[in-house]
């Protein structure tokens, strides 16, 4: 079994803008949306700013030293920094690790029987952005000691996203393996879509819709209750969430005067 317990991570490089809107959001829909026994906020460097002070009454803090290597290998980038970070509060904890560039709309619940649980991006590889995962699960601990090897310090998604997929080859029973569409459609190529204003309907298989931010980042700053008005995806699952979850509605409206 898979706790409810909730990661984040963030602060892998220092902090030189303030903690974004939507990434309260991410959080507070993960809080209202999954009922975790707790959110456990990873970090290095503090964040800060006034929704970093409003998401403080939904979160652990916990902050753990900055990863520098692996094996004989330089963690350069930050983003892998993070990859690292997720997969060791995983192994400690269990539970469910969601990006912050997330949004939750339905519940996993459904999914916490299992031992281990991700999703296709595409025929790259299982995404890393959402991971589901019991601290004995046998294909968790086996990735995590191959990891090292796949790790490339200049690359990107090696040990991340392909060595999980591949390891599923031989590891079928250890791993349930859902559908892009219940994380990541729209997927990184149409990452806009999420954000035009459209009449994209919310599609019937999402839980939890990661946002792209390393393509979407300067909309993502562009988010605050204001912009909450449009008609684009986002939009409407913000909306969405408000229609069946009060407390959410009732923690927009709080935030409306901050």
């Amino acid at each position: 079994m898979i706790p409810n317990i909730i990661h984040f991570n963030y602060g892998m490089k220092e902090q030189k803008e303030e903690f974004l809107f939507s990434y309260l959001l991410a959080i507070v829909s993960a809080y209202y949306v999954n009922k975790p026994i707790k959110i456990y906020f990873h970090y290095h460097y503090l964040p800060y700013g006034k929704w970093w002070d409003a998401c403080l009454n939904y979160i652990t803090p916990n902050k753990v030293p900055l990863p520098e290597k692996i094996k004989d290998k330089d963690i350069k980038h930050y983003a892998h920094k993070s990859d690292i970070v997720r997969m060791e509060a995983l192994l400690k904890y269990g539970g469910i690790h969601f990006d912050i560039d997330t949004i939750s709309l339905r519940p996993v619940k459904e999914y916490l029987q299992y031992d281990m649980v991700m999703a296709r991006e595409k025929d790259y590889g299982l995404c890393n952005a959402v991971i589901m995962a019991n601290k004995d699960s046998k294909f968790l601990k086996r990735w995590w000691e191959i990891y090292p090897d796949w790790f490339i310090p200049d690359g990107w998604g090696e040990a991340s996203i392909v060595c999980p997929r591949q390891l599923s080859n031989v590891m079928r029973r250890d791993i349930v393996i859902l559908n892009g569409k219940r994380f990541f459609e729209p997927d990184f190529n149409s990452w806009c879509d999420i954000f035009n204003e459209s009449s994209i309907s919310i599609p019937k298989e999402l839980l939890t819709l990661h946002l792209w931010e390393n393509s979407s980042y300067n909309v993502l700053k562009g988010v605050d209750i204001n912009y909450l008005n449009g008609n684009s995806l986002y939009c409407k699952i913000v909306r969405e969430l408000c229609s069946n979850h009060s407390d959410f509605k009732k923690f927009l409206d709080k935030a409306r005067v901050l």
